[in-house]
């Protein structure tokens, strides 16, 4: 069966002179737990302030995650799954990763720079399989500091725009992205959240308009023709399509 859902809110991203925070990194917390019998425990905290990519992941019999984060590519991955079992009640394994980058931009506009803003956007591209209490998955996002949360059902697409400076001027942004997934498996069934297809930042920078980084690596993808056009006259709008039956 496939299911459409789509809503819209306006964002408005506008730079400051002064942003706090931490200027750039990656990390991933992973974890596999086994809550019953020798009640096992693999934890993994990866990455932190100044790292540029992070990855790993963390097992026990039953229960698996993984995920990572790259700020060159502007991808984030994340996967976890949790076995069933017949005996006993609740949850017998469980599964999560959430993994962050983030970095300062600053966008610099060209004397003959007529553009108003920059598009963004966000494509995740997941599978959600068992009972719906038992799986999730949760994207993030920060611009200077104003938080929007997605829940993906399975393929979303999510839009934002930052506003540009002045012809000859520059603006400073700090942005953040996060993704989430966790899985619980017991006498329910099995669960999996699997978003290591990716989720995906692009933008489309308008002629004229050049940006730095403190990291020096950040370089997301280049939003699709089609789909910047379509961008350009949308404040934030979310389209999230299941793609399989």
């Amino acid at each position: 069966m496939n299911r459409l859902g789509i809503c819209a809110v306006v964002v408005a991203a506008f730079g400051v002179s002064h942003v706090q925070g931490q200027s750039f990194g990656a990390k991933a917390n992973i974890t596999a737990v086994q809550y019953y019998g020798a009640n096992l425990l693999d934890y993994r905290n990866l990455g932190g302030l100044g790292s540029r990519s992070v990855g790993g992941s963390a097992s026990v019999p039953g229960a698996l995650a993984s995920g990572s984060g790259d700020l060159s590519s502007g991808l984030l991955r994340a996967a976890a799954a949790a076995e069933e079992r017949r005996q006993g009640s609740g949850h017998s394994h469980g599964a999560g990763a959430v993994v962050e980058i983030w970095d300062r931009i600053t966008l610099t506009a060209g004397t003959d720079v007529t553009a108003l803003f920059v598009p963004m956007r966000f494509e995740i591209d997941g599978l959600l399989e068992g009972p719906m209490h038992a799986r999730s998955a949760t994207f993030e996002y920060w611009i200077n500091g104003q938080q929007v949360t997605i829940s993906p059902g399975e393929s979303t697409l999510a839009a934002a725009q930052l506003q540009l400076p002045g012809a000859g001027q520059s603006r400073v942004y700090d942005l953040r992205f996060k993704l989430s997934v966790s899985a619980y498996g017991g006498i329910a069934g099995r669960a999996e959240a699997d978003f290591s297809h990716t989720a995906r930042i692009q933008w489309d920078l308008p002629a004229g308009v050049t940006y730095t980084s403190t990291s020096g690596v950040f370089n997301p993808g280049t939003i699709p023709a089609p789909g910047a056009a379509v961008l350009l006259g949308v404040g934030f709008a979310i389209a999230s399509k299941r793609r399989r039956s």
